[in-house]
């Protein structure tokens, strides 16, 4: 049992799921765990970044800092969005720039729908 959890365990922190849509931004290991998901609402701001893991996470997979924390799977450009507490959630995927795009209309399409709202 421990052997099988040993050899499953560093799957779980190597190879994650990213989307993007009308419930925020949505992280998940293939094994479903650890995920996180953040809500359009808690998001302040969206870039693109280019990640060098050792030097600014200390290395790869789940990862937190006093600035945040970060899912890092390899060096290059990740999807960093800075959240209303001013902390940062930074992942490393695929096409970072294009799910910056899409979380960037996503986040102005609520936050318009919001002041409506109130006005």
């Amino acid at each position: 049992l421990v052997a099988a959890l040993l050899a499953i365990l560093p799957i779980a922190f190597a190879v994650f799921h990213v989307s993007v849509g009308r419930e925020g931004l949505l992280v998940r290991s293939v094994l479903g765990w650890p995920w996180r998901r953040i809500d359009l609402s808690q998001i302040a701001s969206v870039e693109v970044v280019d990640v060098h893991p050792f030097q600014q996470w200390g290395g790869w997979g789940w990862r937190s800092s006093p600035q945040g924390t970060a899912v890092v799977t390899r060096k290059g450009p990740a999807l960093q969005t800075t959240l209303t507490n001013g902390r940062v959630f930074v992942v490393t995927c695929e096409d970072a720039r294009r799910g910056a795009a899409t979380l960037t209309a996503l986040v102005e399409r609520e936050r318009e729908g919001r002041d409506a709202a109130t006005s």
